[in-house]
């Protein structure tokens, strides 16, 4: 099952909430879900480093994406485009902290 995860985490980061997303979104990759979360940036990092910062490491079913702007507005229009992405693809389910993040 494909699952999108709208949270937008600042990653890295330590925050509880960063720290419940990922791990959950890891979780669902190692029982076989094709999850992918988009993130913003906090500093320069990829994937892969944001990830073991949390004490993880890389799964191939779970698509880490981060924000290359950090700035909110360009952060926004990049998340909207990788959302219309993902919709366009096979069907999924998506998770949504919070119904405006959904609309």
């Amino acid at each position: 099952m494909r699952v999108m995860h709208l949270y937008r985490p600042r990653l890295p980061g330590l925050r509880a909430q960063a720290i419940s997303v990922v791990h959950t979104a890891h979780a669902l990759a190692s029982l076989g879900h094709e999850v992918t979360v988009l993130a913003d940036a906090n500093g320069r990092t990829s994937p892969a480093e944001a990830l073991l910062v949390l004490g993880l490491q890389p799964h191939p079913r779970l698509h880490l994406h981060i924000s290359p702007v950090e700035h909110p507005a360009g952060a926004g229009a990049w998340f909207r485009a990788q959302l219309a992405r993902w919709w366009s693809g096979a069907p999924g389910v998506v998770v949504a902290r919070d119904k405006r993040r959904l609309l």
